[in-house]
């Protein structure tokens, strides 16, 4: 099937009984999963405009879905200037937070970990909207967690000799 109306997909979150996908339609495909078969059960979201912008860059898309994370019930996703929440088991939009670029992000509801390219980490308590700490680190990315592991990284830029590719995990255990 083609998916986000032919439309690149960035974003892919996989969970036991179900595939996420995110499209630069700024769409939501939810499919289910058995372990063998993939069916496309939904779209969440508006429905994305009959003919699309041209923009030079991923970054100037408001429509973009560039990372999104999810738990199963509610599904946090990043536009170039926004983060969105979504709680998917009614398909309905929880908030919306305005963001500069979000490059990765992870969910542990009600809260939130956005990296960008500020350097550093930034929780986000996703109900309020409200900044619930900043963390200063190297990392800015790519950010994951699992359980207690909050695990990021940070690439070679050719632009900072000083700066090295690095992968640190954090145990919040």
């Amino acid at each position: 099937d083609a998916h986000h109306v032919g439309k690149e997909v960035y974003a892919v979150k996989v969970l036991p009984n179900m595939v996420i996908t995110g499209g630069c339609d700024g769409r939501l495909a939810v499919l289910s999963w058995n372990g063998e078969n993939v069916e496309f059960l939904r779209y969440i979201g508006e429905d994305p405009p009959s003919t699309f912008e041209k923009f030079d860059t991923p970054m100037e898309n408001p429509l973009h879905i560039t990372p999104l994370d999810s738990d199963g019930e509610v599904v946090l996703v990043a536009t170039s200037k926004c983060l969105k929440v979504w709680n998917i088991e009614n398909d309905t939009l929880v908030n919306t937070i305005d963001t500069d670029w979000t490059n990765s992000l992870a969910l542990s509801y009600p809260f939130g970990v956005i990296a960008q390219n500020n350097k550093g980490l930034t929780v986000l308590n996703l109900e309020t909207g409200r900044i619930v700490r900043k963390v200063r680190t190297n990392l800015f990315w790519q950010v994951a967690h699992y359980g207690p592991l909050l695990v990021g990284s940070t690439p070679t830029l050719p632009w900072e000799a000083y700066n090295r590719q690095s992968v640190t995990v954090h145990s919040f255990a």
